[in-house]
């Protein structure tokens, strides 16, 4: 299995099950005039404990808070070590992998004990969602991190999208099956198993006649 000192810059304290990280995340989806999708600007919320961790000693001024240039170094850490997982941020139109373009807009924050980081997944080739099916997740696929949509206000758009499109969240089956699964069944699977993609949540753009 991948370790998540090898995806994300530090690693969390030891734990019994998977998961052994989680984010509350928001998706923010970017449409440019002509009411295309040109990317994702994504925001992840880690669990305490994790962020704890992830944060210990990037107090270099000594003041007690967590300034976001002391942050910066962590967090581009994260994003150059994501880049070979598609940022944990899977994109799909009519049911392919789009080409992404580099993610050089990025930023993190330490709040109420969380820390919280940004990034924008430009797509190389902007994807008009009234003429291909476009959707979403973001999952780790060793499920060593559970990525959950925020409760609240999960979903966003920023831009001109299409009058005629919306969105609507699918959750799959596997994702109420996921609680029963020992830590040894995650320990047999290798790096190529793929499983977060069961227990992920997706998001589908509805347009009109591909909805």
């Amino acid at each position: 299995m991948i370790a998540v000192s090898a995806l994300l810059a530090v690693s969390p304290a030891p734990a019994h099950a998977h998961p052994h990280v989680w984010i509350d995340a928001v998706g923010e989806m970017l449409f440019n005039d002509s009411g295309k999708l040109e990317g994702l600007r994504v925001y992840w919320a880690f669990d305490e404990l994790y962020s704890a961790y992830a944060v210990e000693g990037l107090d270099t001024n000594g003041d007690g808070e967590l300034e976001r240039q002391e942050l910066a170094p962590l967090i581009a850490e994260n994003i150059k070590n994501l880049k070979d997982f598609r940022y944990f941020t899977y994109v799909e139109v009519d049911g392919l992998n789009p080409v992404y373009g580099d993610v050089t807009d990025f930023g993190g924050r330490y709040v109420n004990g969380r820390l919280a980081m940004w990034f924008v997944v430009p797509l190389a080739e902007p994807v008009d969602p009234r003429k291909a099916e476009v959707a979403f997740a973001m999952y780790d696929p060793t499920y060593y991190i559970s990525i959950e949509l925020a409760e609240d206000d999960a979903i966003r758009v920023s831009g001109k999208a299409p009058d005629t499109c919306g969105h609507r969240i699918v959750d799959t089956e596997a994702r109420s099956d996921s609680l029963s699964l020992s830590e040894s069944f995650f320990q047999s699977l290798d790096s190529s198993a793929n499983f977060g993609v069961n227990l992920a949540q997706w998001v589908r753009l509805t347009c009109g006649p591909n909805s």
